[in-house]
């Protein structure tokens, strides 16, 4: 092998290796799922370019798993780059760099960044915030990261609110009737509990299931829970279908972050599942409105399931660091002997 087919060789090597160093340059940043003021029909959705290099999107995609919308990017992105939906007067004093079709559902979308290799480079996977009452956008903080826009109608085309609004912790979701006795649309229900020692307001905060039809109660204005005290939420009132075969609820804080979530399976017919310090567990006594009863001696727990809690949404784990790691060596070594073969 002559120098010049050496050379070719660490080329390819080196492009290869590029990949390895680098994340995505191009990312969801921004997304008025819920539409504006104006018009529920005025969706938008804005990428930005994390990079000092102006990036050609000729051939870049966004994709929905449901497949609305399916959009052809062209053009180029330096730093923001606003979609609009339909037509420009979704925002009417911010000029559109593309304009597309379909709606984005309410209920949810996983959305995927598509670049011209055909590389995933960015996904959404359902709304993490973002509030349709108020029409505050869906704003990105970090890596998988979001929350409510300070400002309503969002910030197209300027960065994202830099600091988030603070809401107290320990609001539990506390009980719940998922299989009552009689109709299930006049006797489910949800408890929630403060476990602080001053009111809490509850406007804009969220609860939503996670099976069967999915469903969302927004707190309206005045909602508030006292210190120490328990609020019912009827099913004729918030609106969420509780299944028995299994359900998750997630109670949500107006930056989107989930304060408290619960999973149970196989409900009961007339129990209650409560909450205890560091269990759940089904009852046959309901205390709704109630401290929940405590579980009688030699009652056991262990088919019941953990509650999953989250106080404060994290990225996920980089589990492939090491494998990364060891590539990388062992490519750069390759690159090594390679450039000795050529001078000896």
């Amino acid at each position: 092998m002559n120098k010049e087919d050496y050379y070719k060789l660490i080329s390819i090597i080196i492009f290869l290796l590029f990949p390895l160093f680098c994340s995505a340059s191009v990312i969801f940043n921004e997304i008025a799922w819920m539409g504006t003021e104006e018009s529920h029909s005025h969706e938008w959705i804005e990428l930005y370019n994390q990079s000092e290099e102006i990036i050609n999107l000729q051939g870049w995609k966004i994709i929905a798993e449901d497949g609305t919308p399916e959009i052809e990017l062209k053009g180029e992105i330096k730093d923001f780059f606003i979609l609009e939906r339909t037509d420009d007067e979704t925002l009417p004093e911010i000029k559109a760099d593309l304009i597309y079709s379909g709606a984005l559902e309410n209920s949810g979308e996983n959305l995927k960044l598509i670049n011209n290799k055909g590389a995933v480079v960015d996904q959404i996977n359902g709304w993490q915030a973002g509030d349709n009452e108020t029409k505050r956008t869906m704003e990105r903080i970090g890596e998988n990261l979001w929350q409510n826009s300070f400002q309503i109608g969002g910030s197209p085309r300027k960065e994202n609110s830099a600091v988030e609004e603070l809401y107290p912790g320990n609001i539990f979701i506390n009980e719940i009737m998922p299989s009552p006795q009689g109709l299930d649309e006049e006797n489910e229900w949800i408890e929630l509990f403060n476990d602080n020692d001053f009111e809490v307001e509850l406007f804009n905060w969220k609860v939503r299931d996670g099976f069967g039809t999915p469903g969302i109660y927004v707190f309206p204005k005045e909602s508030k829970i006292g210190a120490k005290d328990f609020m019912v939420l009827k099913r004729s009132e918030s609106g969420i279908k509780l299944q028995n075969s299994r359900d998750e609820l997630i109670l949500i804080n107006p930056n989107g972050k989930f304060v408290y979530q619960i999973a149970y399976q196989n409900a009961p017919l007339g129990k209650s599942f409560n909450r205890a310090e560091n269990s759940w567990y089904w009852s046959e006594e309901a205390t709704p409105g109630t401290k929940n009863v405590t579980i009688k001696e030699g009652t056991s727990t262990k088919e019941m399931p953990e509650p999953k809690e989250k106080t404060k949404a994290e990225p996920p784990k980089r589990n492939n660091d090491l494998l990364l790691a060891l590539i990388i060596a062992f490519l750069s070594a390759l690159v090594v002997i390679i450039i000795k073969k050529i001078y000896d």
